[in-house]
């Protein structure tokens, strides 16, 4: 699933905690693992400074490179100078690398680099699927991942995400929990949320089935609340979440960008994010008979 990852560095200790999945994908895959550091361009500064900087990015990745290799793993070194998150992107895009697995740094230590800015922003620009690790990032337990959450709404662009997750959820052996957060109202009879939630269950019931048949677990689960606010316990279902970086407006925000980077900040579990194609975000058809 994974021939080659691409793992950003800069030098500080939250990065290197990406270590531990690119050990685990390397194997498991049989990965090749392309370590990058990116210079941010200085306006000040001696030649000889810039020249020093370099060979010490160097000699650095040069270590984390004997370390993967010492754990059978193949790699390739990059170095580059310019605007670091679009550095990433670039390279990902240009190695045709089919992750990116990058660790971010809490409010402290902000003089390097992989900050959660520079997440963000990597998260925004990049094509390649990434693996993003916040700075309160746990291990999985004994290495699995035993549930997966997946947020969906009922967009052609959210379910576009789908044969990926099913494709993440065999490589792990992990349940795909699928979650659809809505707003409920209290009356008589059920709202235009409601009503679209139950036409989306009815449809992800029969995705769930076909996906059992196929010896993949999984299931749909509904839940009235606001998914401004419902974001924050979507991680204790789960060892990862799994989202795409796009949506439309109102409830179905659950799965844009900027939902997709206050999980990362908020979450303790690894979190999977997947840039869907440029679909029109349209509502999913009806099935026949609903």
């Amino acid at each position: 699933m994974f021939s080659k990852i691409l793992v950003p560095l800069d030098g500080g200790e939250a990065a290197e905690t990406a270590l531990h999945w690119v050990k685990f994908y390397g194997r498991k895959c049989h990965s090749m693992a392309v370590l990058l550091h990116v210079s941010p361009e200085e306006r000040t500064g001696s030649g000889f400074r810039r020249v020093a900087a370099a060979l010490d990015a160097q000699e650095y990745l040069q270590g984390i490179e004997r370390e993967l290799t010492y754990a059978g793993i193949p790699v390739r070194i990059l170095t580059t100078t310019g605007p670091v998150a679009e550095g990433i992107a670039k390279t990902a895009r240009r190695e045709k690398c089919d992750l990116v697995v990058m660790a971010t740094r809490g409010p402290t230590g902000l003089s390097r680099w992989l900050s959660k800015g520079v997440t963000d922003q990597v998260m925004r620009l990049s094509r390649t699927p990434l693996l993003v690790l916040g700075h309160r990032t746990l291990k999985a337990r004994d290495g699995r991942l035993r549930h997966i959450v997946v947020p969906l709404d009922d967009s052609e662009r959210s379910h576009s995400m789908l044969p990926w997750a099913e494709r993440l959820a065999r490589l792990h052996r992990a349940r795909l929990i699928f979650l659809h957060v809505y707003p409920s109202r209290p009356g008589p009879s059920p709202s235009a949320a409601e009503r679209a939630c139950e036409i989306l269950r009815r449809r992800m019931d029969a995705v769930c089935e076909d996906l059992r048949s196929r010896g993949v677990r999984a299931e749909f689960r509904p839940q009235p609340g606001d998914p401004a606010t419902e974001i924050s316990w979507i991680p204790n279902m789960s060892d990862a979440v799994a989202m795409t970086t796009r949506g439309r407006s109102g409830f179905r925000r659950l799965v844009s960008g900027s939902v997709a980077e206050d999980v990362v900040r908020r979450t303790t579990v690894p979190v999977f994010i997947y840039r869907t194609p440029a679909l029109v975000a349209r509502p999913l058809p009806e099935p026949a008979g609903v």
